[in-house]
């Protein structure tokens, strides 16, 4: 939801999708406050952005993610999921561009990816922020690789 008009960036795209298509909707799972300023927050209410944020998220309890992604899906007639692996716990996926110290444990990422490519309205699936000259040991290129897998394996 960054501002782009001076530049473009990985965090910009989904501002300029929503900017040239009214019709399409954006629900952020996994969003975290403090890697955030308040006019993103302000922006992504402004252009009616749902997210569900890093802290309400958790493995034992997925009904109500699972009930916000069902409702998404259901408001709109095609999914397009993109995985920011810099969501993911730093821990896990070093090789970012914004490591997160506090992200998400990739048994969490995997769960939301399973429902969601479950959904029959699934079009497509892709990575960001991989970066694998900051990469440790292959560890984010690594993980990146079996979400894809994952992916391809419950893909409807």
């Amino acid at each position: 939801m960054r501002p782009y008009e001076k530049e473009t960036s990985s965090g910009t795209m989904f501002k300029q999708i929503l900017d040239e298509d009214q019709s399409c909707g954006y629900l952020c799972v996994g969003i975290q406050k403090q890697g955030n300023t308040k006019a993103l927050f302000q922006t992504a209410e402004s252009s009616n952005v749902d997210y569900i944020l890093e802290e309400d998220l958790s493995l034992n309890e997925m009904d109500e993610t699972k009930r916000r992604i069902n409702e998404f899906a259901k408001e709109n007639d095609y999914i397009i999921l993109t995985l920011c692996t810099d969501v993911i716990d730093s821990a896990y996926a070093p090789g970012v561009s914004a490591p997160s110290p506090f992200g998400l444990d990739p048994k969490l990422v995997r769960a939301i990816i399973r429902h969601i490519v479950s959904n029959e309205k699934i079009l497509s699936f892709d990575i960001s922020e991989v970066n694998p000259s900051l990469d440790e040991n292959n560890k984010t290129v690594t993980l990146a690789g079996h979400l894809i897998n994952e992916v391809l394996l419950h893909f409807k």
